[in-house]
């Protein structure tokens, strides 16, 4: 399970790093010209663009990525208490059959801010970490240790402008993919999202209103969405593995009106005998009913 720890400072005052046996997950700092740079690569790979659409994302400039790190992620972060991480190799061990390939790109950067870790680098604070132990010697692949591969979030709007649930979202560079790593990242994420519940407390009373919502703690466990485009069978394929319920095809109001596939699944417990989440649960969430359709030509997609 992962363990959260706060050693990374970076100018955002968002010190919380996530570690699974393979990864750590950081919140991104526009700050961090690394950062930066890895959100305009990923951002721009076809298999990124392919899922969002096919339109061109309009991250294509350090300047650009470090204003929606700062407009986006950093903000999400200061309402919620949570948000999006870049995903980091911290021990990259590949399964019977299976390597890491070698990435091209950008090694986690020192933040440029002035509340950076002992003047090293984020990737040594993250090592430091660590701590001893056999868990912590280096694997065949292990000159990949440090590299940013992917991005993993729990996303909710503020108020009015999205559902009463965060969703899970991952994106994951090409070649670091069937690896496992946006399985890892997410039961990661969602096992400190979990238990790390009694101190969101006042940022989901602020999201709900001070109303005890749909999605209050009271029902003993929270509710997390899983929403992407009805084509995309590799995201599918991940939050079936996570455990997610599939709640079938629906209009998804606040991502412009098309039609996504929807799953659910309650973290920390609760709801019927088996964890399940009901429809009446779902509909107070803010989304509809089920739609009758198999796809929408040209509806866009979910991200």
């Amino acid at each position: 399970m992962a363990t959260p720890a706060t050693t990374i400072t970076s100018s955002n005052n968002n010190n919380t790093l996530i570690t699974t046996p393979r990864l750590h997950l950081i919140p991104p700092d526009p700050d961090s010209a690394a950062h930066a740079d890895f959100i305009v690569h990923l951002y721009n790979t076809p298999e990124f663009i392919a899922s969002i659409g096919g339109k061109p994302t309009s991250i294509t400039t350090r300047d650009a990525a470090r204003a929606y790190i700062r407009n986006r992620f950093v903000a999400e972060h200061a309402r919620n208490g949570y948000g999006t991480y870049l995903v980091v190799l911290r021990l990259p061990v590949p399964r019977p059959g299976e390597s890491i390939g070698n990435h091209p790109g950008p090694d986690i950067g020192t933040s440029t801010g002035t509340n950076t870790t002992g003047g090293g680098s984020e990737a040594e604070a993250a090592a430091n970490a660590v701590g001893g132990g056999e868990d912590n010697a280096l694997s065949p692949g292990a000159a990949e240790a440090g590299k940013i591969v992917g991005t993993v979030s729990l996303s909710r709007g503020p108020p009015g402008s999205g559902y009463a649930a965060p969703d899970l979202g991952f994106a994951v560079l090409p070649e670091f993919c069937r690896q496992g790593i946006a399985t890892e990242a997410s039961r990661g994420l969602l096992a400190w999202w979990s238990s790390s519940s009694s101190s969101r407390g006042s940022a989901v009373q602020r999201q709900e209103g001070d109303k005890g919502g749909a999605n209050s703690k009271g029902g003993g466990g929270e509710v997390v969405l899983g929403l992407h485009d009805p084509g995309n069978l590799a995201s599918a394929a991940v939050l079936k593995g996570l455990g997610f319920e599939k709640k079938g095809l629906r209009r998804l109001s606040f991502f412009g009106g098309v039609v996504g596939m929807v799953w659910t699944m309650r973290v920390g417990g609760g709801g019927g005998s088996d964890g399940t989440v009901s429809e009446d649960e779902v509909r107070a969430l803010g989304l509809p009913g089920e739609e009758e359709v198999v796809a929408q030509e040209g509806a866009g997609a979910v991200v």
